[in-house]
């Protein structure tokens, strides 16, 4: 069906609209069990009958990553100049952790700034989690590329962010554009995060200035106490503790 429906387009018709339709469809559509009868000539597939079954939301993301590498490997080739699986996330989540966090496909924007707020209200106990929240709901960067963001990549005065590398929560470890299907793109920054950014930078000048001691090495914009990668497990409690305060379900 995937090379049925897809491979009816050029590379070059391949447009968001037409590959979200297309995963779309693929949330309500069934297939028949009986290719798996046929494949494995067992007793238990004999007597299980034919079937007609959905396709799961791990299926509908492999499918989704196919689409998404093979389009990657077309924008470095030049044949297309943008990959039009960007923005569909919501087909390729992997972990429900990781959903917990994401903006408006998962909450409301007033359970979002509710949410938010609360963060911002315990910015003395929980330091930089707001800012990190705002980072995702404002630019709609996902964990892995939140956490791979470096300094260097943010341009206030433009008011854009590179995103380039990627950190997985469940693996940790460093990804760039070059070793995965991670596409690079820059995203633009509101005004609220913009200025959010400024002041914890601030802060940070600030208070390594008071207390006479630099601060760890490091190029992330968030990072842990040590100057390693930043701890997203312990971001997820804080955030949780947060939307329970919130009372956002």
């Amino acid at each position: 069906m995937f090379a049925f429906v897809v491979g009816q387009y050029l590379v070059t018709e391949l447009d968001y609209t037409a590959i979200k339709d297309f995963l779309a469809a693929k949330t309500s559509d069934t297939y028949s069990t009986d290719r798996f009868r046929q494949a494995k000539n067992t007793k238990k597939y004999e007597n299980a009958g034919v079937k007609e079954k959905r396709y799961s939301r791990d299926t509908i993301r492999i499918m989704t990553m196919t689409l998404r590498a093979m389009l990657s490997e077309a924008v470095r080739d030049g044949l297309i100049h943008k990959n039009p699986v960007e923005g569909l996330s919501k087909f390729y989540r992997k972990k429900k952790k990781d959903v917990a966090v994401k903006r408006s496909d998962v909450y409301m924007p007033e359970e979002l700034y509710r949410i938010e707020d609360v963060l911002l209200s315990k910015r003395n106990i929980w330091g930089e989690a707001y800012e990190f929240s705002l980072l995702m709901s404002r630019t709609g960067m996902r964990i892995g590329e939140a956490r791979a963001v470096k300094e260097s990549d943010v341009d206030s005065d433009k008011g854009t962010i590179e995103i380039t590398a990627n950190i997985p929560s469940g693996t940790n470890e460093f990804e760039d554009s070059g070793k995965t299907m991670h596409v690079e793109r820059t995203a633009d920054m509101s005004p609220e995060l913009i200025a959010a950014l400024r002041a914890m930078l601030a802060r940070r000048r600030e208070e390594q200035i008071k207390s006479g001691r630099r601060s760890a090495e490091t190029q992330w914009l968030f990072r842990s106490p040590s100057g390693g990668y930043f701890d997203y497990g312990w971001f997820y409690k804080v955030w949780k503790r947060a939307q329970a305060i919130a009372k956002v379900r």
